[in-house]
């Protein structure tokens, strides 16, 4: 369900949503800021998507 909501495609969403002021390439004050905030919700996705598998009968109990 949440599986497309990978670290790149979060990081990508944030630096594109960026004004065009600011600079967004690696190493930046706002590239740093945000990438592991960008990183954490990614971990929350994969929790997430774990979490919806589990209140199904058919996909409960099972890995992956």
């Amino acid at each position: 369900m949440y599986e497309d909501q990978t670290y790149e495609e979060i990081l990508d969403r944030v630096i594109d949503d960026a004004r065009d002021d600011i600079d967004t390439t690696e190493g930046s004050i706002f590239f740093s800021a945000l990438a592991p905030a960008c990183l954490e919700f990614a971990i929350h996705y994969t929790e997430l998507n774990e979490l919806v598998k589990e209140g199904y009968a058919d996909t409960c109990g099972k890995g992956g």
